[in-house]
């Protein structure tokens, strides 16, 4: 059975005949189950370190099911393992996405001079997602082992030391760089999560495409405050959600680009989505909306934004 990729169920009518009778029609609808989308981040851990999983490093969404009903299960693992923090010591392999928005799950490393590396894929009860290798990165290089002088020359330890300084400096100096602008981006937490969503290569918002890309956000928020969704007042969790239909929306009337000449990387057409800012908060809310059913309907009807959904973000 194919389905023709629309919003609606496939729908048939069918009869048995064995050749000599025939039995009554039958009507057969099917019921559409939507493709889970799986996310992943990077992931820095501290040699031998324990580390909260939180869903910056591993997400999915899926409009049919609840977090309960998502459940990430990881594979191949190597150089560490999973556990639960209430069970420390015991590995597991999978958990599912409300376990991870709790901060229930927990990475560990095993100590060797390699980062921990597996596989993951999410499943529910009708789909499961194809696996992705995900990564983890050492927070500061693990240094490199020093050559017996018994075996080499004078100068060649020289150079191989002056080497391995110059390596480590400018490996602190990208960690360094990285970490900073992690930070700058941190104090935009709305348009972070929406870069991530969106999967761009956008390092800091205070110049260049970053600094177009948060005036798209700017101007993205005030249009949704126009539509009675105050950002400013949305808990972690929800800035969460409501970047994904965020990023689909912006995906839907935008193009992605790229730019930079060696190492260039994803950015957005800035100026067609400061054109197109109204029907792309309209469809956000729209799909944020569906995700909710009427929890979110009650919300945004709410002139005051006072609901458990939209609390205190304490």
């Amino acid at each position: 059975m194919l389905h023709n990729g629309s919003e609606g169920a496939v729908a048939f009518w069918v009869k048995v005949n064995n050749g000599v009778a025939s039995s009554p029609l039958i009507s057969v609808t099917t019921v559409l189950h939507h493709y889970t989308t799986l996310m992943t981040g990077a992931i820095l851990i501290g040699n031998g370190e324990n580390l909260v999983v939180t869903l910056d490093m591993l997400n999915a969404y899926n409009p049919d099911d609840t977090p309960e009903q998502l459940t990430f299960i990881v594979s191949k693992m190597q150089y560490g393992n999973f556990e639960l923090l209430s069970d420390p010591g015991v590995k597991i392999n999978r958990f599912t996405m409300q376990q991870v928005i709790n901060r229930w799950v927990n990475m560990v490393h095993d100590g060797s001079s390699n980062p921990p590396l597996f596989s993951v894929t999410v499943a529910d009860d009708v789909v499961t997602t194809m696996p992705v290798e995900v990564r983890a990165k050492f927070k500061t290089p693990i240094p490199t082992p020093a050559r017996d002088s018994s075996t080499s020359s004078p100068v060649f330890n020289l150079a191989m030391g002056a080497i391995a300084s110059g390596i480590t400096s400018f490996g602190f100096w990208v960690a360094k760089r990285k970490y900073t602008a992690h930070k700058k981006r941190e104090k935009e937490p709305f348009a972070n999560r929406v870069r991530r969503a969106l999967k761009l290569g956008i390092s800091d918002f205070e110049s260049g495409k970053g600094m177009e890309f948060l005036n798209v956000i700017h101007a993205l928020v005030e249009e949704l405050l126009q539509h009675g969704v105050d950002v400013k007042r949305l808990t972690h969790r929800e800035l969460q959600e409501l970047s994904i239909p965020v990023a689909k929306a912006m995906s839907a009337v935008v193009k992605k680009e790229r730019y930079g000449c060696v190492f260039s990387s994803n950015t957005i057409d800035c100026k067609k989505a400061q054109d197109e800012i109204s029907t792309i908060a309209s469809n956000a809310i729209a799909e944020w909306k569906r995700m909710h059913d009427v929890g979110l309907c009650q919300l945004l009807d709410s002139a005051s934004l006072v609901s458990p959904l939209m609390g205190d973000n304490s």
